[in-house]
């Protein structure tokens, strides 16, 4: 079996590469930036590149691409820092979960604004008291002729307040086991009765959202799938959510960063970040190390003159944290000049 990339691959991942680069100069580098970095202009560049809808069919309009291809270009986007979270949950599993499930009419009406990246979807999944357990949600859509009638609040919703589409997770029976009674329903993010509340979290991000539905009113005709069935394809949708490159590279950026910094650095106790592993050289040669810092026993607490420590340092351990030298990463005179390959941690034995 051959692993190697492909020419086609490896041009593939050099044009990525380029464009990603572009796009950080333009609009500046996001952590995590397939749900920090938002920019509808370079939503429409990525369709320009046919990077969205990859490896969607191409009967509907999608490149008919191998996986791995869109995993190269999400690699390299999202390791750049490239703003592409306007489109990439729509591309991800809006579309795929419509193409499985939705009808034609759904298909032709939604998939081509995706494909062209115009519009923006959100997630109406979690909510305040069910957020791992989608079973117990209590969002409801409630038939009324040829509309249904929603009411309920959303939490944790990216983008609630730039989206054009909510694909909405909601109950519309409470009949039978938790599981059932389910249904996906899409949601014009304009239609009345709609308020969102945008949340920061601690790092100043503010893609979260509450989203609350007050007598919301929508076509019975934008329901997705089977109506009280429709668990089973939240779960398939969460294998697009949960399984792709972009967790798994969404701090790259940072740990390069981190990798290349200088040493010097220091942590907030005042001690010094190792340059790489206790008492070797970012080189690779060995190096005396600096002591980690620890308290040596007994200095948690005061003692008083009357009970001082019984414990005593033994000679192999460092002088200001007691602590066995391998451990705490300084290295005893005599062996800081051992060959690398050879015993090296700790008084040389007799």
């Amino acid at each position: 079996m051959d692993f190697a990339w492909t020419p086609e691959q490896q041009a593939l991942r050099e044009q990525a590469r380029k464009v990603a680069t572009e796009a950080v100069e333009r609009y500046g580098r996001h952590n995590d930036s397939w749900i920090n970095g938002f920019s509808k202009e370079f939503a429409t560049e990525m369709a320009a590149h046919g990077w969205i809808g990859m490896t969607w069919p191409v009967e509907s309009g999608g490149g008919g691409q191998p996986a791995i291809n869109r995993l190269i270009v999400g690699e390299e986007l999202i390791t750049a820092g490239a703003p592409i979270a306007a489109i990439w949950f729509a591309d991800r599993q809006m579309g795929p979960t419509l193409i499985k499930y939705g009808t034609p009419d759904q298909q032709a009406e939604f998939l081509p604004g995706i494909l062209s990246g115009e519009t923006t979807w959100c997630i109406g999944m979690s909510e305040p008291n069910a957020g791992s357990d989608l079973a117990s949600l209590a969002t409801s859509a409630r038939r009324e002729g040829d509309e249904f009638v929603i009411n309920g609040q959303k939490i944790w919703t990216s983008f609630g307040a730039q989206a054009d589409y909510c694909y909405l997770i909601c109950r519309t029976s409470t009949d039978g086991p938790p599981h059932r009674g389910i249904s996906e329903v899409i949601v014009p993010m304009d239609t009345p009765g709609i308020e969102v509340r945008p949340i920061t979290d601690m790092t100043t991000n503010r893609h979260f959202c509450e989203v609350f539905f007050t007598d919301v009113r929508v076509p019975v005709a934008n329901l997705v799938g089977v109506e009280g069935a429709a668990f089973k394809q939240t779960m398939a949708q969460l294998e697009h959510e949960r399984g792709g490159i972009d967790r798994l590279v969404s701090n790259r950026a940072l740990y390069e960063m981190a990798a290349a910094a200088p040493t010097g650095r220091t942590r907030s106790s005042g001690s010094a970040w190792p340059a790489s592993r206790p008492g070797t050289a970012s080189d690779g040669s060995s190096s005396p190390a600096k002591c980690c810092g620890r308290r040596r026993p007994g200095s948690r607490r005061r003692r008083s003159a009357s009970a001082p420590s019984t414990r005593s340092r033994s000679p192999s351990s460092c002088s200001t944290c007691w602590a066995p030298r391998a451990r705490c990463g300084t290295r005893s005179p005599a062996a800081s000049s051992t060959p690398r390959g050879t015993r090296s941690w700790g008084a040389p034995r007799t």
